[in-house]
């Protein structure tokens, strides 16, 4: 089994911006954008390639993969 776990917290201190900042590079809400960071809901594909865009990572540096 695979256990995917973001890195979007990480990603976002790093650069120094707020989940607001994001959501909004997103076009989303804050509440929205703290689900995602949070592990509470799964983020959309299209917000992974924004994000890597973003940070200038690749979509495999966001997620933070483990085999069981």
């Amino acid at each position: 089994m695979i256990k995917v776990k973001y890195r979007l917290k990480e990603y976002r201190l790093k650069n120094k911006l707020t989940q607001v900042e994001i959501a909004s590079k997103l076009s989303c809400t804050q509440r929205a954008y703290s689900r995602y960071e949070n592990h509470e809901r799964s983020i959309p594909i299209e917000y992974l390639v924004l994000l890597s865009r973003i940070y200038n990572v690749t979509i495999d540096d966001l997620l933070d993969i483990e085999e069981n």
